[in-house]
C-alpha cells in the first residue's frame, strides 16, 4: 500500500508539473485570418454550414423566411468574386479577392471548435439589391457577439459609400480593446436599412431582402485552456499509474 501511493504521489506531481510546463504553450493565442480565397464557390441556404480549420461558419435566412419555416430554400450566404455571375445583377462591392456576402436580410453565425475565440477586425462594405444606386451608407453592419460565461456584446458601424467609379467600397473596422479582449462562445454577423431614424432589418420591420452584406478578412484568435492540457497529463499519469501496478503485481 505504501508502494501504490508513492506511486500515485508521484504521478500526480508529474503530471502537475508537466502541467505547469504546458502552461504557457496552452495559453499562446492562436490567430487565424478568414479570408475566403482558398475556397470552393459557395451557395448557402438557411442553416447551411461550411468550416474554416477550427472556425465553424452558419448562415442564417432572414427573420421572415425562418418565421414562414423556409430556412432550406432561403438563399441567405455565398461567396463572390469578380466573376460572380450575381454581380450582373446585384451591386457588389469592389475587390478582386474572395469575400463572403450574407444576402436577402440573412445573416452568418461564427463558432470555433475550442468554443472560445476573439476577434480583433474585420473588413466589410454594403452589398446593393440592384446595380445604379446613388452614393450613400444605406444601413450598417450588425455585430453581436455571445460571451463565455454569458451576456452579450454588440456593435454596428455604417458602410461606407461608393468609390470614384460608383461601386461600393470596403472598410476596415478595427473593433478596439472592448471586443478585442472579449471572450465568445459565437458571433453573430448582420446587416440593416436606414429607414427614418431608424436601422431595421428582423420581423416587426422588414428590410425587404435589401440588408445585404459583404466581409472579409477576419481577424480572429483562440486561446485553449490550460485546464484541458493539466486534465491531458493526469490522464496519462493515470495510465502510467496502472501499467506499473501491472508491472508490480506480475
Amino acid at each position: 500500500m505504501i508502494r501504490t501511493r508513492s506511486i500515485l504521489k508521484s504521478a500526480v506531481a508529474t503530471a502537475l508539473f508537466g502541467a505547469a510546463l504546458w502552461a504557457p504553450a496552452a495559453q499562446a493565442s492562436i490567430t487565424s485570418v478568414i479570408d475566403f480565397n482558398n475556397i470552393s464557390p459557395l451557395n448557402l441556404n438557411g442553416n447551411e454550414s461550411v468550416n474554416f480549420g477550427d472556425y465553424k461558419l452558419t448562415a442564417k435566412a432572414s427573420a421572415i423566411a425562418q418565421y414562414l419555416g423556409l430556412d432550406s430554400v432561403a438563399g441567405s450566404g455565398m461567396t463572390i468574386n469578380a466573376n460572380t455571375e450575381a454581380c450582373t445583377v446585384l451591386a457588389c462591392p469592389a475587390g478582386n479577392s474572395q469575400y463572403y456576402a450574407g444576402i436577402n436580410d440573412g445573416s452568418v453565425d461564427f463558432t470555433s471548435a475550442f468554443n472560445d475565440f476573439q476577434i480583433s477586425s474585420l473588413n466589410f462594405a454594403f452589398v446593393g439589391p440592384v446595380a445604379g444606386l446613388p452614393d450613400g451608407s444605406y444601413g450598417q453592419l450588425v455585430l453581436t457577439g455571445t460571451k463565455v460565461g454569458g451576456g452579450i456584446i454588440t456593435a454596428a458601424r455604417n458602410f461606407a459609400g461608393q468609390n470614384g467609379n460608383g461601386d461600393f467600397a470596403f472598410d476596415h473596422w478595427d473593433l478596439g480593446a472592448d471586443w478585442a479582449k472579449q471572450h465568445l462562445t459565437s458571433l453573430s454577423i448582420t446587416s440593416c436599412i436606414f429607414s427614418g431614424n431608424s436601422c431595421i432589418n428582423s420581423l416587426d420591420e422588414l428590410a425587404g431582402n435589401q440588408a445585404q452584406f459583404a466581409i472579409d478578412d477576419l481577424q480572429l484568435t483562440t486561446v485553449p485552456e490550460p485546464g484541458s492540457i493539466a486534465l491531458l497529463m493526469l490522464g496519462a499519469a493515470g495510465m502510467g499509474l496502472a501499467s506499473r501496478r501491472r508491472r508490480a503485481a506480475k
